[in-house]
């Protein structure tokens, strides 16, 4: 049986795995609500679908995002792919799967982030960069590709993967 925490902002991410691993031990993985539930939005960088990649173009075109809490998920080779939370918008964004750009994921309404300290099947174990790290709010650019999937922020339309299946740990 999965034992479930509600744990609603300011608490950080890091302080409500720790009240997880005292109660329940670390055998168990973490599942991070996200939504409206927590305030949490995570974007979801996939190492093996180009995730990597089109974060780095974004970061080109609007500059770099702003420092917020960021887990290192799975191991593929020698790269990993991360988990970078903001805090929930103001409008409904739910879970969507390469829609905004190759191997980028969101988990919004009704989603889950595996949580740092979590085991990847890789067994390479889910890591804060900064525990101490906000959780900030979306950049307005990423915001509005979230509201528009398929167009980024000028209207262009986004070649995302077609495979939307989410692999196994990620």
């Amino acid at each position: 049986a999965a034992a479930i925490m509600r744990h609603r902002l300011p608490m950080p991410a890091a302080e409500a795995v720790a009240v997880f691993r005292d109660r329940y031990g670390s055998r168990h993985n973490v599942g991070i609500l996200t939504g409206p539930v927590s305030g949490i939005l995570v974007i979801d960088v996939d190492a093996r679908s180009g995730g990597l990649e089109t974060l780095a173009s974004w970061e080109v075109e609007h500059g770099p995002l702003p420092k917020t809490l960021t887990v290192q998920t799975g191991k593929y080779g020698d790269v990993r792919g991360r988990h970078l939370y903001f805090r929930y918008p103001n409008f409904e964004i739910g879970n969507k799967v390469g829609s905004i750009g190759q191997g980028i994921d969101v988990r919004g309404k009704g989603g889950v982030a595996v949580g740092p300290g979590s085991l990847h099947a890789s067994g390479v174990r889910y890591s804060c960069d900064d525990p101490s790290a906000p959780v900030a709010e979306l950049p307005a650019w990423l915001a509005e590709l979230l509201k528009n999937p398929g167009k980024d922020d000028r209207g262009r339309v986004v070649t995302a993967s077609r495979d939307a299946t989410v692999p196994e740990g990620g």
